[in-house]
């Protein structure tokens, strides 16, 4: 399951949405409010946060769940606890630099 953090950058969503749905039968692509996250971070497998903060007690409680990537599109990791991600929760973190995700030309 692939968690989209707000609804920020709605082109990102959609294009993974349609690429998803198009060639993956077992995935699910969501997404939920900011204030919404801490429900629904533990059932995702890879979280986009798009403009959403996510500190140690949210990667915490994804990681006790299927937490094991935070994928940001384009730029703006500075919301993500990269020590506590990688250090704690054992999460990945990585982003993807590119005009066509709906965020900044990277």
């Amino acid at each position: 399951r692939i968690l989209f953090c707000g609804h920020e950058f709605a082109d990102g969503y959609r294009y993974t949405r349609e690429w998803v749905d198009a060639n993956c039968e077992d995935v699910e692509v969501s997404r939920c409010e900011r204030q919404e996250v801490e429900a629904h971070i533990a059932s995702a497998d890879i979280a986009v946060p798009l403009m959403t903060r996510l500190g140690p007690e949210l990667l915490e409680r994804g990681a006790q769940g299927r937490l094991k990537l935070v994928l940001q599109y384009g730029v703006g990791l500075e919301g993500v606890d990269i020590d506590a991600a990688s250090d704690r929760a054992r999460v990945r973190v990585a982003r993807i630099p590119s005009e066509k995700t709906g965020n900044a030309v990277s």
